[in-house]
């Protein structure tokens, strides 16, 4: 199942919280829990009380598995660590969706070669039912969905998109070789690594 486009990054901003080991008055902090995603160091403030500043993984205790994405501080999707936050990066570059109707993958705009697309099959990542279904037909050659758009020389794109398994195991994002020095790709398997698929590159 795919749908592109649909959920944001960008769960924690920056910028809330001063650095410092322990802050002597806590008349310059707002009472309550703040994380400056820049400096990884949190704020906790009791009202009433001096703020102090502390490294993300001495404020909490976390715990969990290794097998969740997340999109890192470089823009790129990552593999979780076990027990250690998954700190998602909001990008401070103000980006253009290229694509046209990325949401409907079953939509005219793209292209289908040798499969089919069934829309609004399964939930999506916001918990709606707009995934959309892609399936291969038999013929033995490469099933693609594509949809075409200029490349600027100096700028780095990105295609991201939603992926869950329905009956396949693996995927792979492209970037084609006409507009790059070679063709950019990345393979994505659909079992062990369900979420958000990125690949990045620049022209």
């Amino acid at each position: 199942m795919i749908r592109s486009g649909a959920v944001r990054s960008g769960a924690v901003r920056s910028g809330a919280v001063r650095t410092g080991d322990v802050a002597s008055s806590g008349s310059n902090f707002h009472d309550g829990i703040s994380f400056n995603a820049s400096s990884g160091l949190v704020t906790i403030k009791a009202p009433g009380t001096a703020a102090s500043v502390l490294a993300l993984t001495s404020a909490f205790t976390f715990t969990g598995g290794n097998q969740s994405m997340y999109v890192g501080a470089d823009g790129l999707l990552k593999q979780s660590v076990t027990n250690t936050p998954r700190i998602e990066y909001a990008s401070t570059t103000i980006g253009t969706n290229l694509v046209t109707q990325s949401q409907n993958i079953d939509n005219a705009s793209w292209t289908k070669t040798a499969c089919v697309v069934t829309a609004n099959t399964d939930i999506a990542p916001d918990a709606t039912t707009t995934a959309d279904k892609l399936v291969e037909d038999s013929s033995s050659t490469f099933h693609i969905l594509s949809q075409s758009f200029n490349y600027v020389a100096g700028n780095t794109y990105m295609l991201s998109f939603y992926v869950k398994t329905a009956g396949r195991t693996a995927i792979q994002a492209l970037f084609p070789a006409a507009a790059f020095t070679t063709a950019t790709y990345a393979f994505f398997h659909t079992v062990t690594e369900i979420g958000r698929a990125s690949c990045r590159e620049r022209v």
